[in-house]
């Protein structure tokens, strides 16, 4: 079941990657450039939106798959999954409305007029709630071992994206291609939890205990969040639009890499956590640095192809790229992977206090460098401010805190 949740997510995220790239040509000719920047604004939340589940889809997981190892009923998680999942959503409904105003003009002001930022933000996120409750049904299928439905349906749930654009005629308004970027992937992740819920029993007790981990699980996740969603923070109040476009599409083609690296990682984890376990502190040590070598190096020569076919790419995707930005990306990603390294393997030992400590710390510091230098550098200026946020933080003090605490 695991490997086939591994090959499927594989699967996913080339098709997802696909059929997003291919679809930024198409919205480029179909939209205006500052609608296309606007629609890519918004769908870069998505992040921020999964934070809504407030935990409870994490928490929901672990449950139910501790439940299933001890073999023990599980009803009663499922039932109280849902309904925190809808409580989750109605709260994240209320946030959205009551913040609409603000959040249109904070995210939008630079590329709509208020009345079209609001209208467009007001859909993008109606969906993207949508998509966020169908994460916390998708994480019960993770629990049964059957997370490779999940990634099927995102899979085609892309691939109808891109279908819906290819035969759409040439007009077409902004909100109607909000509803094929973020809504068709959207309403696919509904209907998983439509699968998911169908089955609850009624009957069976709740379970209120759920929230107690879900509230360590939000804590984590929202100050991890502060420093790896930075950048969509920032970015829509310093680029311009061109940058925009090009930033987007930058982080769409080394997120392959980034996918690369971090399923090597998710591999390595429970590796780690049995050789520390039994105290073999050198080997991990060891195992890791030979592993962050290699991934750097792959980031490297990733980013080398890519620039070598820059400009046979800027022809077939009608987007303009220049070097910099690119140096940039691979520099960050390369800080960044030896850092995620330590991380896991502090992580795999549940030693999470250096985290709750370093990750605030890193967010204001990121938040600062961004915002500072994308003003005057633009993407590489945003990426620079990434980097050094990582050099100045978590890239120097892991492995300090790996070898002290068990070397």
């Amino acid at each position: 079941s695991y490997v086939k949740v591994f090959l499927c997510g594989w699967l996913f995220r080339a098709v997802h990657v696909s059929c997003r790239l291919i679809m930024i040509p198409l919205l480029l000719h179909l939209l205006a450039k500052e609608a296309y920047a606007a629609l890519v604004v918004v769908s870069s939340l998505e992040g921020w939106f999964l934070l809504l589940d407030f935990g409870i889809g994490t928490s929901l997981q672990n449950y139910l798959s501790e439940k299933r190892a001890k073999k023990e009923d599980t009803k009663g998680f499922i039932k109280t999954g849902f309904f925190l999942a809808c409580i989750a959503c109605i709260l994240g409904f209320f946030l959205l409305f009551s913040t609409l105003p603000f959040m249109a003009k904070f995210f939008l002001g630079n590329f709509l007029p208020l009345s079209s930022g609001k209208g467009l933000f007001a859909m993008g996120g109606v969906f993207l709630l949508l998509g966020t409750f169908g994460s916390i049904a998708s994480k019960v299928l993770f629990a049964e071992q059957k997370g490779y439905l999940v990634y099927l349906m995102q899979g085609a749930s892309s691939v109808l994206s891109l279908v819906f654009f290819l035969t759409y005629p040439k007009e077409i308004t902004l909100l109607t291609a909000c509803f094929a970027l973020i809504g068709i992937p959207s309403l696919a992740s509904l209907f998983v939890a439509f699968f998911v819920f169908s089955k609850v029993a009624w009957k069976a007790p709740l379970e209120p205990f759920v929230i107690k981990r879900a509230r360590s699980f939000f804590l984590f996740s929202f100050l991890a969040a502060l420093v790896t969603l930075s950048d969509t923070l920032v970015a829509p109040r310093t680029l311009q639009v061109e940058q925009v476009i090009e930033y987007n599409f930058l982080c769409k083609v080394f997120g392959i890499a980034s996918f690369a690296y971090g399923s090597v990682i998710q591999g390595l984890f429970p590796v780690c956590s049995e050789e520390q376990a039994l105290g073999l502190f050198t080997t991990v040590f060891s195992r890791i640095k030979k592993g962050a070598l290699a991934c750097s190096l792959g980031v490297v020569l990733f980013s080398f192809g890519f620039w070598l076919f820059s400009s046979t790419i800027e022809k077939v995707f009608t987007i303009e790229l220049h070097a910099l930005p690119i140096i940039c990306f691979a520099l960050y990603l390369c800080i960044r992977v030896f850092a995620d390294f330590y991380a896991m393997a502090l992580q795999s030992r549940s030693q999470m206090k250096p985290f709750f400590l370093l990750v605030p710390v890193q967010a204001c510091v990121s938040l600062f460098l961004q915002y500072a230098l994308s003003s005057f550098l633009g993407i590489s200026g945003l990426l620079l401010g990434l980097s050094l946020s990582y050099l100045l933080t978590v890239s120097f003090s892991l492995p300090v805190l790996f070898k002290k605490r068990f070397a």
